[in-house]
């Protein structure tokens, strides 16, 4: 048995990663070696420490200087790795493997991506959906509840399907006619 536990040691690993290959050398960090983690750490982990690991690590984020709170992953890599992973039917298994802690990353890349591409405005009452024709991964909230067999997931996501619809902005109600 080492001097520290799998945990620990897997912590550390993603702490390294994100203090050279995300601070460091951005440029060489890219959706490639997101996707090979999310392989080995989430589709074949060997226990849930690594999956919930690699989850919390995706959301995290870091103070700057003036006191703002951004993800560690940079504006493109995040919606890269929203689109092309948690939004991808194969990498998701046809969203059979959604668990909670995964469909929490997916719902926090959902807002944060969103609200940057200002197509929703989050505030302390939740979410005020401002562009509803524009929002990215919203197919996919329904590929998530027609497909994923975790009741939990199941409950969230028509949560959040409800905080959609009943928190369209009056300017977005439009857009969602015209659908």
């Amino acid at each position: 048995m080492g001097r520290y536990s799998h945990a620990q040691n897997i912590d550390n690993r993603l702490l390294f990663l994100e203090n050279i290959g995300l601070q460091v050398k951005k440029d060489l960090f890219t959706i490639d070696h997101l996707k090979a983690l999310w392989s080995i750490l989430v589709k074949k982990a060997a226990t849930e420490v690594e999956r919930n690991a690699f989850l919390k690590w995706v959301m995290k984020f870091k103070t700057t200087a003036s006191g703002k709170k951004n993800p560690i992953l940079s504006d493109p890599l995040l919606k890269n790795f929203f689109n092309n992973v948690l939004c991808d039917a194969s990498q998701m298994e046809n969203f059979k493997i959604v668990t909670p802690e995964i469909f929490q990353c997916f719902e926090k890349c959902f807002e944060i991506i969103n609200e940057k591409e200002d197509n929703i405005e989050v505030n302390r009452n939740g979410i005020s959906v401002v562009r509803f024709a524009s929002l990215m991964g919203y197919e996919v909230l329904w590929d998530i509840l027609l497909s994923c067999p975790n009741e939990a997931v199941l409950k969230n996501v028509k949560n959040l399907l409800s905080s959609i619809h009943l928190r369209i902005a009056s300017s977005a109600s439009e857009d969602k006619f015209q659908i």
